[in-house]
C-alpha cells in the first residue's frame, strides 16, 4: 500500500510542474533529495522504465 505523498514529494511535484520539463540531470537531483533508500530505489527503477522505453529521436524515423 503507499503511504500519503510528503511534503517533499509535493514540493517536488509543484516544481516539476512548474516547469513542464525535466532533463536527466533533473530528474537525477530529484531522486537524490529523497530521504528514505525505498522510495529513492523505487524512483530510480521508474526513470529507468521510462528511458528505455522511449525511443531515442532519430530511431523513430526508421519506424
Amino acid at each position: 500500500m503507499l503511504r500519503k505523498p510528503s511534503e517533499l514529494v509535493r514540493a517536488v511535484a509543484e516544481k516539476l510542474a512548474r516547469q513542464k520539463k525535466l532533463d536527466i540531470a533533473t530528474v537525477d537531483d530529484v531522486i537524490a533529495e529523497v530521504e528514505t533508500p525505498k522510495l529513492r530505489a523505487i524512483l530510480a527503477r521508474v526513470r529507468a522504465f521510462v528511458d528505455s522505453a522511449n525511443l531515442p529521436s532519430g530511431q523513430t524515423e526508421a519506424l
